[in-house]
């Protein structure tokens, strides 16, 4: 199976945002397990890194990556 991943699907996950985060936990964990294949849009990664702003530092967020 192949999943386009919202981009709020990985903002619930590293921002732990409840009560969405142990969803997001589970898509992704099935990606991370080979289950099915999970791609996101490019522009989603300048949004992520724009919107955690408030939550984490510039060199954390860089560690996402």
């Amino acid at each position: 199976m192949v999943i386009l991943i919202d981009t709020n699907i990985i903002l619930d996950n590293l921002g732990s945002r409840q009560p969405f985060s142990q969803n997001a936990n589970a898509i992704l964990r099935l990606c991370y397990q080979q289950d099915c294949k999970g791609y996101i849009a490019v522009h989603s990664i300048t949004n992520i890194f724009y919107i955690l702003r408030s939550k984490f530092s510039v060199t954390d967020r860089k560690k996402c990556y």
